[in-house]
């Protein structure tokens, strides 16, 4: 049985994908908080507690793995979170299990499928 998403991190420079993932998880019923970059996400990450993250690879201020890093041990004490990495690039194998070992939990390409996400969102 799924548990509830009580809480829902986007992380993304880009508006319009900030804006089309909200409308994608509205029906969750769960706080969406939206961060422009990393820094303002990890500023507020222990304060509250994402049940998910959904991550753009690349950020103003540091890419998704970078973002990942910095994370790690909290995702070591936090094993629920999950994290989504956004991305226009296609990944060989070995790109996308060096990133699954840095704890993402998802590899989404953009355009991000609503019906994708979903799926992916209901395994929680």
């Amino acid at each position: 049985m799924s548990k509830k998403i009580q809480n829902i991190f986007i992380v993304s420079s880009i508006s319009e994908d900030v804006e089309l993932l909200k409308k994608y998880v509205k029906n969750f019923n769960a706080n969406v908080y939206d961060f422009e970059n990393a820094n303002s996400a990890l500023n507020r990450i222990d304060e509250l507690s994402p049940d998910v993250i959904l991550l753009e690879f690349q950020l103003d201020d540091m890419t998704g793995p970078d973002f990942m890093v910095k994370v790690s041990e909290r995702l070591l004490h936090n094993p629920d979170w999950q994290v989504y990495l956004i991305t226009d690039k296609n990944y060989t194998e070995e790109e996308q299990a060096s990133m699954l070992t840095l704890g993402i939990t998802h590899i989404l390409r953009k355009p991000v499928d609503e019906q994708t996400l979903l799926k992916a969102l209901a395994d929680y």
